[in-house]
């Protein structure tokens, strides 16, 4: 199938927005975000704003550097990041499992966050003492066993 021009324009500015929508809360500014995966500022700056499409070497190092679905970036399937897509989701929605490694990747991701929810639990840990303490305690069955 062929691609017109009316349609390539509105992929290049969905393509152009799923960008900016992806590094805003990576609290990047767009050169660098460019100068991290090694691209021109310039050129950077005019995939974001819809005027030309990303080279092929840029969609590969976004998606090795950040994990971000290419398929999520050019086609708007799927979620943002590839390791939602290996995490099994219940038809109720995703496993526990799937939103803590999401939690994990954008902690990694994201220095403000991580240190917002280490502060938050510290201060959990302090108030709960004795509830933080009684949940380390081994279990009936762990001390049978002897483990």
């Amino acid at each position: 199938m062929e691609v017109n021009k009316m349609d390539r324009k509105t992929l290049l500015k969905e393509i152009g927005y799923k960008l900016r929508k992806f590094r805003e809360p990576l609290r990047y500014r767009s050169g660098e975000m460019a100068d991290s995966i090694g691209a021109e500022r310039t050129g950077y700056s005019k995939y974001e704003q819809g005027k030309a499409a990303p080279q092929l070497i840029v969609l590969y190092r976004l998606a090795e550097k950040f994990d971000v679905s290419l398929d999520w970036l050019i086609r708007g399937k799927g979620p943002v990041y590839y390791k939602q897509k290996e995490t099994k989701e219940s038809a109720a929605g995703p496993t526990q499992t799937g939103e803590i490694n999401e939690l994990l990747d954008l902690m990694e991701k994201i220095p403000l966050l991580r240190h917002e929810i280490l502060a938050y639990f510290l201060k959990f840990k302090d108030k709960n003492r004795e509830m933080v303490e009684k949940a380390f305690e081994p279990t009936q069955n762990t001390k049978n066993t002897g483990k």
